[in-house]
């Protein structure tokens, strides 16, 4: 699955992701698409709406929550508890990538490559053409590149091996960022 016009790869199974770890007890400030600021202090995401777009199957996978809507092709489910309402810091983005088989892979990107990843993953890029922020975007890129941990996560995509990345993440993260952070991701 590749990026396509909106930017970032649609269908690669973030926001089921997202769900799986909400219903382990994470917090989370966006299941998909959020907003970075940077402040004095460094990088920080913005919550975004606390929802969950959900397809069929995943929607099904978490037993048919209340409250939850069907719009246009995809459910929409409230997040309620567990949804993280206030700014916090940017320490690692992870990007889903697919893999033909084998088990999850935690592979933490350098270089050139942290920039690039992170452009091609930016909500409709093609607004920003010929637009005043378009520096101002870079820039921001290049800021994020340089201050957080950017890592590929690549996975066989089979929805029912989802607790089993889970697994993976939560020790890849202990490994990575210490066993203390475990439940502030965001």
């Amino acid at each position: 699955m590749g990026c396509d016009d909106y930017g970032c790869a649609q269908g690669i199974g973030k926001s089921t992701l997202a769900a799986e770890f909400h219903r382990k007890g994470y917090r989370l400030l966006s299941d998909d698409v959020c907003a970075v600021e940077s402040i004095p202090e460094g990088l920080r995401v913005l919550p975004a709406p606390a929802h969950f777009r959900l397809c069929a199957d995943a929607y099904e996978r978490l037993g048919t929550p209340q409250g939850a809507s069907f719009n246009v092709d995809k459910f929409v489910v409230p997040m309620k508890e567990g949804y993280c309402s206030d700014p916090a810091p940017l320490k690692a983005i992870h990007i889903l990538a697919e893999q033909a088989s084998g088990d999850p892979n935690f592979k933490v990107l350098s270089g050139f490559d942290r920039v690039h990843r992170l452009l091609e993953n930016l909500y409709r890029p093609q607004y920003l053409k010929g637009q005043s922020t378009q520096g101002n975007i870079m820039r921001l890129a290049g800021q994020i590149a340089e201050q957080a941990t950017i890592v590929e996560v690549s996975r066989q995509r089979d929805r029912n091996t989802i607790e089993r990345l889970v697994s993976f993440l939560e020790s890849a993260w202990a490994a990575r960022f210490g066993a203390d952070q475990k439940k502030e991701r965001s």
